[in-house]
Order: C-alpha cells, then sequence, then structure tokens
C-alpha cells in the first residue's frame, strides 16, 4: 500500500477544473470530480502500472496517468510514497513541462 500526497496547490488547480466545468455542466464536473478521486485512489495500490515520462534534463521520473477525456495526473514514486506532482488539461499547451 503507498500513500499519497496532493498539495494544497495540487487540489487547488482540481478544484479550478471542477469550478470551470460547473458553470457548464454541475453533472458533468461532479462526474470529473469522482473520475479525478477514483483515478488517485488507483495510486494507492498500483502506482507503478503507469507509464514513466522522462522530462529533459530533469533526474525526477514521472508516471503518468489518465483521467477520462481530457486531464493527465503526473506523479512520481519515492520509496512508499506517491507525490501527486501536475494535474494538467491535455487540451491546453503544457509544452513548458516538457522542457
Amino acid at each position: 500500500m503507498y500513500n499519497v500526497s496532493i498539495s494544497p496547490r495540487i487540489s487547488k488547480d482540481i478544484n479550478k477544473h471542477l469550478d470551470f466545468l460547473a458553470k457548464v455542466s454541475i453533472k458533468a464536473a461532479e462526474r470529473l470530480e469522482k473520475d479525478f478521486a477514483e483515478k488517485i485512489a488507483t495510486l494507492c495500490e498500483t502506482p507503478t502500472s503507469n507509464q514513466i515520462l522522462v522530462f529533459k534534463g530533469e533526474n525526477t521520473m514521472y508516471r503518468k496517468l489518465f483521467v477520462p477525456k481530457r486531464y493527465l495526473i503526473l506523479y512520481e514514486i519515492e520509496g512508499n510514497n506517491v507525490f501527486v506532482d501536475y494535474v494538467v488539461d491535455c487540451r491546453q499547451d503544457y509544452s513548458w513541462l516538457l522542457q
């Protein structure tokens, strides 16, 4: 069993995505919130099952987890700890993250 840490910054980012979607559809925002919770919960059991993403010039080895339709969670594993470092909307430019 792994311990999953989500920083206040990441929680805030997720809430921004949920708030934005809720302006269009509350039901869709509720589904997305459930999708985030379910995907993050999988990190407690099987964080090593997701694909590795290596950034140029960084020693950190991130793994990526897709949340249905358009979101990407990037996290790292240290021992029995999982640290969620980024939540990205794949429709936006996130090339700054890959440099």
